[in-house]
């Protein structure tokens, strides 16, 4: 396997498709669904911080994606 394989990313996907499918449902009433629509965002947010490691230090990166699980 090469550098490039990192199957860790695949997390942040099903996140965003959990999130897009939760907003689906709020716009069908379920008033709730917004929140997990949010709470799975947030989560997407904070697991794609290592994406961000070339443009701003780690020890900036890491308490933002703390605070986005909070």
């Amino acid at each position: 396997m090469g550098s490039t394989d990192n199957f860790a990313f695949l997390l942040p996907a099903i996140m965003l498709i959990f999130g897009c499918t939760f907003l689906v449902v709020r716009r069908q009433g379920l008033r709730d669904a917004g929140y997990w629509a949010a709470a799975y965002f947030l989560g997407v947010a904070a697991f794609s911080m290592p994406l961000l490691s070339d443009l701003v230090s780690d020890s900036i990166l890491s308490p933002i994606a703390d605070a986005l699980f909070v």
